[in-house]
């Protein structure tokens, strides 16, 4: 059984888990601190095995100031996030993330599948990320029905295009569905895991759906002076309220 599956079969509101991501002074490693608590129980140790999403990431603005937000390891709501997003204040921002793959197709290219990242359109300046060449997402790109677009991670850029700055406002396709290149990310740049082109996150029907975890987690950042404690204890209240 898969963690998604157990979670699953513990309900969705037994455990609720923040994780804070610190890169240690002397090297890349990165001490994540793990507390899930259940709602109305005793705190529990939960320890997650898919760690991917935990480690240090090049690039990123005051990663030791991130944490991520999850039930037990995955599975945030899109309703869950924006209450999170709305009600918290040990928290500068929030971003949600899930990952995807897709087929990936050009005119005169050869078709294959990417690791991608579906995304609410705040992440990368959530990290302290603007792209290389062309534009960041916007809230007009997630709206229900919008054009579809993506920003390109520079390694796929390179390999697929050469590093032609051409290729901004290039049309390729999604899975079939046209979708327009704004973007392309600096190179090493890789969040929240290793992915070739990043989508935004679009609010249709079914992601608005407070019973939809699509194996989604939330990655915040802290307010400064704001401890994980505090951060913690205000998901763990937002979550109650939730529950109950």
């Amino acid at each position: 059984m898969s963690v998604a599956q157990w979670l699953e079969s513990i309900g969705q509101d037994a455990r609720y888990a923040v994780r804070a991501v610190k890169r240690s002074p002397a090297s890349t490693a990165v001490a994540l601190a793990t507390l899930a608590i259940g709602i109305g129980i005793n705190a529990t140790v939960f320890t997650v095995t898919n760690a991917v999403l935990f480690k240090g990431f090049a690039g990123v603005d005051r990663n030791d100031r991130l944490v991520y937000i999850s039930n037990g390891g995955c599975c945030v709501s899109y309703p869950d996030f924006e209450d999170y997003r709305d009600q918290a204040r040990s928290f500068r921002g929030m971003a949600i993330v899930h990952g995807v793959s897709f087929v990936y197709s050009d005119t005169g290219q050869f078709v294959e599948h990417v690791e991608a990242n579906e995304n609410s359109a705040e992440v990368f300046r959530l990290v302290g990320r603007r792209p290389l060449l062309g534009r960041d997402f916007t809230a007009a790109d997630e709206a229900d029905g919008a054009p579809l677009v993506g920003i390109l991670n520079d390694q796929f850029w390179e390999r697929r295009y050469q590093r032609d700055p051409n290729v901004i406002g290039r049309v390729v396709k999604k899975n079939g569905v046209p979708m327009t290149i704004v973007g392309v990310m600096p190179e090493g740049f890789s969040f929240p895991q290793r992915v070739d082109v990043w989508v935004p996150l679009v609010k249709t029907a079914h992601v608005l759906n407070r019973g939809n975890r699509d194996t989604w987690c939330v990655v915040a950042r802290l307010e400064d002076g704001a401890t994980i404690e505090q951060g913690r204890a205000e998901i763990l209240a937002i979550a109650g309220r939730l529950a109950a």
